[in-house]
């Protein structure tokens, strides 16, 4: 179909029928006709006659001759169907250019680094997923956070937005360092700024532009979302093997514990899945250490059963 307009017009304008509009668009096309002949491979010879048949057309237009020699109007069939394939086979690369993507994955118990083809460093939380496009750093610097957290120190290009996407959210920035946990479990989805400026939307609308010491937090279910201050040092800390919780849920604290401690925590009655925890662990503490301190936070118990730990 939007070959046959491209035709159509082209038919308008050399039989003078073409409006003001659809003759601007031709004389446009026209002069873009350099940069269209290094896209696409089209006989040297047709390209030729096609541009002097339509300069010629284009010079003859502003004149007041109104007889066409036979030459012209053959060479001006050349240029139809030159242009129009020129138009759709340009079209039909960049359509067809294939994206491929790299993976990258953190354990459980682990974190990784990993630096981007842009110099951009990007810290994997445990039992995080990244997939980086073969076409990263081209038009923009795209990757997806399919799972997990990661925390992103962004190399600084005005001409190239870096884009972040999360399972519920996107963001994008230019050059700055920010944090986004989407570990699907805990039902919400973070995005905590240390420096610069960071554009957060989802699929339907904008939602904030965050500046250092803000967080955003979205539910992932309800699709509202809220923002707080935070400590910069606190969030991030998780990078050197701090893990700080203040006024956590207990499904927080148990993701944690789980991808970080390998400690599959369960809550052994309905109360204390209501529980909020407020504490400090390093990643080279003991389970029996974690679980201590965890369970006596609310006065709590804990027992074995299987590969789990339940807390009542």
């Amino acid at each position: 179909m939007q070959e046959l307009k491209f035709k159509g017009l082209l038919t308008r304008y050399f039989n003078k029928k073409a409006n003001e509009t659809e003759s601007a668009l031709v004389d446009a096309w026209y002069k873009s006709y350099q940069s269209l002949e290094e896209d696409v491979q089209v006989e040297t010879l047709v390209k030729e006659e096609s541009k002097k048949a339509l300069k010629s057309y284009i010079q003859q237009s502003e004149s007041t001759k109104t007889l066409k020699p036979l030459y012209f109007k053959i060479a001006a069939s050349v240029v139809l169907i030159s242009a129009t394939a020129i138009f759709f086979n340009k079209k039909l690369k960049s359509s067809s250019k294939k994206i491929t993507y790299s993976f990258v994955s953190a354990r459980v118990g682990q974190v990784k680094k990993v630096t981007l083809p842009d110099s951009s460093v990007v810290w994997l939380n445990a039992a995080s997923n990244l997939r980086v496009s073969s076409n990263f750093n081209e038009e923009t610097r795209t990757v997806f956070l399919d799972e997990g957290e990661a925390y992103f120190e962004v190399t600084k290009n005005p001409k190239k937005p870096f884009i972040v996407n999360s399972p519920k959210l996107k963001v994008q920035v230019l050059g700055t360092s920010f944090d986004i946990d989407a570990y699907r479990d805990k039902g919400a989805t973070k995005v905590s700024v240390s420096t610069g400026r960071v554009k957060v939307k989802n699929a339907n609308k904008n939602l904030a532009i965050l500046t250092p010491k803000q967080e955003l937090t979205f539910n992932n279910k309800a699709g509202d979302y809220h923002q707080t201050e935070i400590d910069i040092n606190q969030f991030r800390a998780w990078k050197d093997g701090k893990f700080y919780f203040n006024q956590a849920s207990f499904i927080n604290l148990a993701v944690t514990l789980k991808n970080n401690f390998k400690i599959d925590l369960i809550a052994g009655k309905p109360e204390v899945k209501k529980y909020l925890f407020t504490l400090h662990l390093t990643s080279d503490m003991t389970n029996q250490q974690v679980l201590n301190l965890v369970s006596a936070i609310h006065d709590s118990n804990y027992r074995k059963e299987g590969n789990s730990m339940i807390l009542y």
